[in-house]
């Protein structure tokens, strides 16, 4: 085992897994519910602690419960993903004739929509991406 890898034991997916120190999550099914491993030590779903008693479990629920509500917390969806207000969609410049590519579909933009980054794209191109992301596609300056 390298020096800087951690033997881990994720009790959702069951794995054993070398990873790096710094990841809080397993590398196998990115949950949260994982336990290091100290050499020669059997696995932890192996251990069985004495005394266990309601109490204990409703603990551990609540803590499974904060650790849940705390990742939904910081994994709240940002403005970007959000999408393009219509303001922010009918404000673009519309251009015509351009010789430039359309860097999603890759053709050559004849009619279409300039970005405030200059990136230029076709209408039907640029306005589904714009509803999911607020941000150029190429460059993700926001829109």
């Amino acid at each position: 085992m390298e020096r800087y890898l951690k033997q881990i034991w994720c009790h959702a997916c069951k794995h054993e897994v070398f990873q790096s120190p710094r990841l809080i999550t397993c590398g196998m099914c990115d949950s949260e519910l994982i336990e290091e491993i100290e050499n020669n030590s059997p696995h932890p779903q192996a251990f069985q602690p004495e005394g266990l008693n309601q109490t204990n479990l409703g603990n551990s629920f609540h803590n499974l419960f904060a650790t849940q509500f705390i990742h939904f917390i910081i994994n709240i969806p940002s403005q970007e993903s959000l999408g393009a207000t219509e303001e922010q969609i009918n404000s673009l410049e519309s251009i015509e004739n351009s010789n430039k590519e359309c860097t999603i579909c890759q053709d050559l933009v004849n009619k279409g929509k300039r970005m405030p980054c200059g990136h230029e794209f076709h209408d039907e191109c640029i306005l589904k991406w714009l509803k999911m992301k607020n941000s150029c596609p190429t460059c993700r300056t926001n829109a």
